[in-house]
């Protein structure tokens, strides 16, 4: 099922009902060793957010805004 959009398609279908309820960003937590879901969430807009106290050290908090 990977490589046909379904992920992206999804994804877009729920932040545009979170930015339709007034939602002002959405984040998600990624392990670092997941490259792909790095990839994909950064075409998309996310970023790394910096943290004081990171948590986990395998971890990176991503984040977008509308």
């Amino acid at each position: 099922w990977q490589d046909l959009g379904l992920g992206k398609r999804l994804l877009a279908c729920v932040l545009s009902a979170l930015k339709a309820e007034d939602c002002t960003g959405v984040h998600c937590e990624i392990a670092t060793t997941n490259s792909g879901a790095l990839d994909f969430y950064t075409k998309l807009g996310f970023y790394k957010i910096p943290l004081k106290d990171q948590g986990a050290p395998d971890t990176v908090i991503f984040g977008r805004t509308f």
